[in-house]
């Protein structure tokens, strides 16, 4: 171990904590949190919240940053990294070949190397880091970091052009014969009562005003009355007005049945803002059974439009529960047509589902949301809370036995969407990432290829494979 730590055998780390820690060499040593979520925004495009770039530590000096790109650029230029090097380009970097470790003997497998080269363009003022790692490239000739850089050049030749980097050199011709083998209800009601004259009344009355002894038994009635009264108006005062709102709720409340919609998912998107992650209109099919008038005809309608056997549909239907879920983000197709049978008993209420416009671009760092709409791995997880949105309600009014009541219209309160994650992903500089990739993977037979491209100034990632 002590012979071999000397050049780095012995040391383990990822391909992110390479990367980054190389960025900070080339960058004045600063060594910055890699990172891949750049903004987060709401649904009209106003920043919410930017994630700045996190310094985390001074790795060495800007004289010893400064000599080291001149040792890099020499590599590229004179030494062992002359096949990454784009013509017209200054480029520093280093190359690797590990040799790998065998658990069976614990020793190093002859013949099994892992090749890899990382750099940094341009040379002496770095906007773009990439690392490229071919795992066991199944060739005669394998100890040698020719395959990695043969890719690291292919994928530079495009990207550099995309991200406006331009050449600051002269075009020499290098290497313009290689190939990667090297070759997104009323308020209130006014009730009146009238009530029965006595005709007597008045002559009662006017006996009893003339009664001196009984004046004082009558200003302390009518005290007591007035009191009374005042303190009735106060309590209706307080019923009405101050606590109008909250009886008015719990009298809708019990009026009422609600159904919920799920939170619209937040968009993410890359460093462009052009989509990698939305919503499609979905349906969600359920049953209230108190409702349904013509239980034959739901079942047979929801059978042959879900593909659910009828014995299925009939257990959910016979159920008297408040709502059956019959079956969650249905096609917006199928959907409306269900909703064109007009069958009582049966709702059709929207919903989404989360879509991926890439398809498996990205997948690993994006991760995925579950039919519940909440994310299960990658961002989707880590920002679930952001993106997942505030759930909708839809309200119908309905008599004693859970029947709606007709001429009353359902009332909805429509689900809010959540925040839209706006990341330092760049679509483009995946895709030829991905591309020079599988080619390489399969011409030099290797057992996986790994990318990373990153900026060395703040440790936005742009590409991942």
């Amino acid at each position: 171990d002590l012979a071999t730590n000397v050049f780095g055998q012995n040391y383990n780390c990822t391909m992110i904590e390479m990367v980054s820690a190389f960025s900070s060499l080339v960058n004045g040593g600063n060594y910055y949190q890699p990172h891949v979520v750049k903004k987060i925004a709401d649904d009209n495009g106003n920043t919410v919240k930017t994630i700045e770039p996190t310094l985390l530590k001074k790795t060495v000096s800007e004289n010893t940053s400064a000599t080291l790109k001149n040792y890099l650029q020499n590599v590229v230029a004179n030494g062992t990294g002359k096949v990454a090097k784009v013509d017209g380009y200054s480029m520093g970097g280093k190359t690797g070949t590990a040799q790998m470790y065998d658990e069976t003997t614990h020793l190093r497998k002859k013949g099994s190397y892992l090749v890899s080269f990382i750099g940094c363009v341009p040379a002496q003022d770095p906007q773009l880091v990439i690392y490229t790692v071919i795992d066991q490239p199944n060739v005669q000739d394998q100890p040698h970091s020719n395959y990695a850089q043969n890719l690291t050049r292919e994928i530079l030749k495009e990207v550099l052009p995309y991200m406006n980097i331009y050449p600051d050199e002269e075009q020499t011709g290098v290497n313009a014969d290689l190939t990667i083998t090297g070759t997104n209800p009323p308020t209130g009601e006014k009730v009146t009562q009238e009530g029965e004259q006595c005709k007597n009344i008045e002559a009662f009355l006017f006996m009893i005003l003339n009664n001196t002894r009984y004046r004082r038994k009558i200003c302390v009635f009518c005290s007591i009355l007035t009191a009374v009264l005042i303190a009735l108006c106060f309590r209706l005062f307080y019923l009405m007005i101050v606590k109008g709102d909250y009886y008015s709720k719990k009298a809708s409340a019990l009026q009422e049945r609600e159904r919920d919609i799920a939170g619209i998912r937040g968009d993410i998107v890359d460093r462009n803002e052009r989509i990698i992650a939305t919503n499609e209109t979905a349906y969600n099919i359920s049953v209230i059974h108190n409702q349904i008038t013509d239980k034959e005809a739901v079942i047979s309608v929801l059978s042959s439009e879900l593909s659910i056997d009828e014995k299925t549909i009939r257990s959910k239907v016979d159920k008297v529960t408040s709502i059956e879920k019959i079956k969650n983000n249905v096609s917006k197709k199928t959907g409306d047509k269900i909703l064109s049978y007009g069958l009582a008993g049966v709702k059709v209420d929207e919903s989404s589902v989360r879509y991926y416009p890439l398809n498996e671009l990205f997948s690993k760092v994006i991760g995925f949301a579950g039919a519940d709409g909440q994310g299960v791995v990658g961002l989707e997880t880590t920002y679930d809370e952001i993106l997942r949105g505030t759930p909708g309600r839809i309200y119908t009014v309905c008599d004693g036995r859970g029947v709606e009541v007709k001429g009353y219209k359902e009332r909805r309160e429509a689900p809010q969407k959540g925040d839209t994650l706006v990341t330092t992903l760049d679509i483009n500089i995946q895709r030829v990432c991905e591309k020079n990739a599988m080619m390489a993977y399969a011409q030099n037979l290797a057992d996986s290829v790994s990318i990373i491209a990153l900026n060395p100034k703040n440790g936005e990632i742009y590409a991942m494979t």
